[in-house]
């Protein structure tokens, strides 16, 4: 303990007399109750007050604490600017900054968020609460349906750290965040507040198994390696694969961004060879400017105008046309079913179950894990061919050399369609025509990914260096 505190003279003393009589009077009953001898457990008792007593005045009694005689103050206890740790080894105070006055008799009741506000700002939920109409108070909806996959995750592993567990399990908490802020949880969150803790956690993300002690390669439902990340490149016997497949992501984002900053250059040095061309393109780049800036307003206005954070959920009753059901029976019995299966990573999986293509799929999915819930909307993409595909984290939850063959797999069957992706996965986004980057619910930059990236600045740019950042090493 640091800082400074006032006791009066009697405390420590009244401390023995109590635990010793306390000891005495249990030694009396006993020898009532038995009618046998028992002067030896009085005086174990009376050892076992001066242990306690003498514990307590060891835990008490510093350089930092004046004893005052009860006559000579109205208070009981004083602490000026105290600091407090409860184990010996810890490195930084438990409660710090303890300014107190306690006159005789008072009752003085302790409450606080400390902890409360520790875990918010862990779990990067900071200015999530900021953005809500009502705080933390707001009301979330059944199965999160007015917020973000994101927040979802975040909330989740909020709760349980504030509940202070031995044990914690993480199913892929970092599949539906950025990556700036999936390097904030697993820092602050996971290898931060629960650095002391047990955790076993479930990823598809490699950039997150180097910090593990033990690594589980999970396949067929059954666990097929372990070990330490190390250990399981050296043995060259699958892991290596799921890494590789990781490293050409990182590679396919870091060929961008050189391809951008030997753009950006060549542009610069033709800027520079003419004064003229350099006027009239300053003056296109603020027209773009203006462009952008209107059409980002137009667009958040927008939003605002439609909806809300949270609104009431509406349901709509109706039925599925025949044409759908038709083409699905079409595509079964003319096996068309089987090969997209294939293209979606779903085709081996399939022909193992029992029940083969009658396999069911119960409300939701729940009986299937994520990864195959997504794969299983994938096919079902493919079987359609609809000229527009809106795609929302379509491979959040599947691992890297899944995530590769399904990448190629869009760009070779939708080549002619419109597709809209939203992801947090730079990799998976990096090739399109233009990115739209939002944040707070606006639309805050958008151009093609070499305008944005040629921008350092950018909040696209910043994404880029934090997703190269984390994977450093690969």
């Amino acid at each position: 303990m640091e800082g400074g505190w006032s006791l009066h003279l009697p405390v420590l003393a009244r401390i023995h007399d109590r635990v010793q009589d306390m000891f005495l009077h249990t030694a009396g009953l006993l020898d009532d109750s038995t009618g046998k001898e028992a002067q030896p457990i009085p005086r174990q008792g009376k050892v076992s007050a001066d242990r306690v007593a003498q514990y307590l005045q060891e835990e008490l009694k510093c350089d930092t604490i004046t004893e005052v005689p009860r006559n000579d103050t109205d208070y009981d206890m004083e602490i000026d600017h105290g600091a407090f740790i409860w184990e010996l080894e810890t490195t930084s105070p438990t409660i710090t900054d303890v300014n107190l006055k306690v006159k005789r008799g008072m009752k003085v009741a302790i409450c606080g968020m400390e902890k409360y506000q520790k875990v918010i700002q862990a779990c990067a939920l900071t200015k999530d609460l900021e953005l809500f109409a009502n705080g933390d108070l707001t009301e979330i909806g059944e199965r999160g349906i007015n917020i973000s996959g994101g927040q979802k995750q975040r909330i989740q592993i909020a709760r349980s750290v504030y509940q202070d567990a031995d044990i914690y399990l993480f199913d892929d908490p970092f599949s539906a965040v950025d990556a700036h802020t999936g390097g904030q949880l697993f820092k602050d969150c996971l290898m931060g507040m629960l650095k002391d803790k047990t955790i076993l956690y479930v990823t598809h993300q490699v950039e997150f198994l180097p910090a593990a002690d033990l690594i589980l390669v999970m396949q067929g439902g059954k666990i097929v390696e372990k070990g330490t990340f190390d250990d399981l490149l050296k043995q060259n016997i699958g892991f290596e694969a799921i890494v590789g497949a990781h490293s050409q992501a990182i590679e396919s984002v870091i060929n961008a961004e050189s391809s951008s900053r030997i753009l950006s250059t060549d542009r610069n040095n033709l800027e520079n060879s003419d004064n003229e061309f350099e006027k009239e393109n300053d003056t296109g780049y603020q027209l773009q400017g203006i462009i952008k800036q209107e059409s980002a307003h137009d667009a958040s206005h927008r939003i605002n105008e439609k909806g809300r954070l949270t609104q009431d959920e509406e349901r709509e009753k109706g039925g599925i046309g025949k044409k759908v059901y038709w083409a699905y029976l079409v595509a079964v019995h003319g096996g068309a079913l089987a090969p997209t299966l294939d293209k979606c990573q779903l085709g081996d999986i399939v022909r193992q179950s029992p029940k083969k293509l009658d396999s069911t799929v119960v409300e939701n999915g729940e009986n299937w894990s994520v990864g195959q819930r997504q794969l299983f909307c994938l096919g079902r993409v493919l079987l359609k061919r609809s000229n527009i595909l809106v795609l929302d984290e379509a491979t959040a939850s599947v691992d890297s050399s899944t995530d590769a063959i399904i990448q190629q797999t869009l760009r070779e069957e939708f080549g002619d369609c419109t597709v809209l992706t939203v992801a947090h996965r730079i990799h998976t986004v990096i090739d399109s025509d233009l990115i739209f980057v939002f944040s707070e619910g606006r639309i805050i930059e958008y151009n093609t990914p070499s305008r944005l990236l040629e921008d350092g600045k950018s909040e696209f740019s910043r994404l880029i260096k934090d997703y190269s950042r984390r994977s450093k090493g690969f």
